[in-house]
């Protein structure tokens, strides 16, 4: 089944506002933005989680999962309560979130198949049907909802989740504590054992500008973008790792790369070696160099230390050194050590004096325009890994596979996701958007391939057998 088959299935059932089932204070009425908040994309960032029917989560049911809804959406008004300001709307300064309680769309439809159907062939273009946007996710105006749910059913009784939030209120970190606040009402957890989100903090450590930057369109990739995803088998990782400790530079450094280090390092120069076509076309880096950009959390690494809980944007991006294929070190030497010194430099000094100090400001975005004029050429990547998506039980168990999704819509090229998996472990899944012709070469990079799991080993292929 193809995405556009897929689509034809789909039945819009409904559409809903849901409010917060209480109003927001007089005194909160008006959530200022971090300067985070106001240089991010403003752009929708969405997720599909997939749970499957009965006791038995290996296989799908018939029983009805009308009784399901009442309660998920009662529980999604009470979790607007405490998270006010996704209920709100954007004022259109770019410094504030106007928090009126005009509540979020909840949508629901049907798929004329199963949820096997789906989970045997993971494709970007059908994730996207799954979301709630029927719209570009990069339409975000600022009369538009900050989140919109959409929930599917599917013949055989399971349930896809899909959701899309606005960039601009809050990072991965936020929504994953949303929607474990989410689920803990929904199962019944008593009040005083829900986490609350910390809404202050982030413009209290990250001030907003005082004169916001225009805000700019998506940019254009200029070429047609797919988007595929990458299962990395968690023993081929962990091996990785132990070869790069044994590298004479991480002897003398005493230290081992991280499993998000490693595999970003690796995907790095998949794509660089992709971007590099036999007849020695650069792949548009006009220079013949390339560079890495990774969203980093700062939630820990600031001083004083932000709680897990903050909500906002709290995060932001770190760039590797611009380097190129000429260099007479190993790429992977090259790509390990760039990698990892990016992200292993942001601790409190880091943040304080260049993420806090407006000087600082400046001068990373001066970087940022010096690579563009010289033709770096970019690939960014986030990381979702260990985030605990996994553990949003409904109540009707835990989702037996949570995807990236949108990612299709955006059309960003050199962008790359990595998800954990529901059995937890070493193993993790990317989400790579490249063009066309360099995905064709990515996909058959040998390095890639020897550290892939096959996909007849896959657990979302064997959960979903029925």
């Amino acid at each position: 089944m193809t995405a556009m088959d897929f689509q034809l299935g789909m039945t819009i059932v409904s559409r809903e506002t849901i409010k917060p089932s209480s109003p927001t204070p007089q005194h909160l009425l008006t959530r200022t933005l971090s300067w985070i908040d106001q240089v991010v994309l403003p752009a929708y960032s969405g997720l599909v989680l997939f749970y499957l029917q009965g006791a038995d989560e290996g296989s799908c049911g018939a029983n009805s999962t009308s009784g399901k809804l009442l309660p998920l959406k009662q529980s999604l008004s009470e979790s607007l309560a405490l998270y006010f300001p996704l209920a709100g709307r954007l004022d259109g300064t770019g410094a504030t979130v106007n928090c009126h309680d005009e509540g979020i769309d909840f949508i629901q439809a049907r798929a004329r198949c199963p949820l096997s159907t789906v989970l045997q062939q993971p494709d970007a273009g059908m994730m996207d049907i799954l979301l709630p946007c029927a719209r570009r996710c990069d339409a975000a105006g600022c009369q538009e909802p900050l989140l919109i749910v959409k929930i599917t059913t599917f013949e055989c009784g399971g349930m896809a989740l899909g959701f899309c939030h606005h960039h601009t209120v809050a990072d991965g970190q936020s929504m994953a504590l949303f929607l474990e606040t989410w689920s803990a009402i929904a199962r019944g957890v008593p009040s005083a054992e829900v986490r609350r989100p910390a809404l202050d903090v982030a413009a209290w450590a990250f001030p907003p500008l005082r004169r916001p930057p225009p805000t700019s369109g998506m940019p254009s990739a200029g070429r047609q973008v797919v988007t595929r995803r990458f299962v990395l088998d968690g023993s081929k990782i962990c091996a990785l790792r132990e070869q790069s400790a044994g590298d004479d530079h991480a002897r003398r450094s005493d230290r081992q790369l991280t499993r998000v280090e490693a595999v970003t390092a690796l995907i790095w120069r998949c794509c660089i070696r992709a971007a590099s076509s036999s007849s020695g076309d650069q792949g548009g880096a006009a220079s013949g160099e390339f560079a890495a950009g990774h969203i980093v959390d700062l939630r820990s690494r600031v001083r004083p230390a932000l709680p897990e809980t903050a909500f906002g944007n709290v995060a932001s991006m770190v760039l590797t050194e611009a380097i190129s294929c000429t260099s007479t070190t190993p790429l992977r030497r090259l790509t390990e050590q760039q990698i990892s010194a990016a992200i292993r430099q942001v601790d409190g000094k880091y943040v304080r004096e260049n993420l806090q100090d407006p000087e600082g400001l400046l001068a990373g975005r001066s970087r940022v325009g010096e690579y563009v004029r010289r033709g770096v050429k970019f690939v960014c990547f986030s990381s979702l890994w260990g985030f605990p998506f996994y553990e949003a039980d409904f109540g009707w168990g835990r989702p037996a596979w949570v995807a990236r999704a949108g990612l299709e819509a955006l059309q960003l090229e050199g962008c790359v996701t990595l998800m954990g998996r529901r059995e937890g472990g070493a193993a993790v899944e990317a989400w790579v958007g490249l063009s066309e012709e360099e995905m064709a070469r990515f996909q058959q990079d040998p390095e890639l391939l020897s550290i892939l799991l096959p996909s007849d080993v896959d657990p979302v292929f064997w959960t979903s057998s029925t």
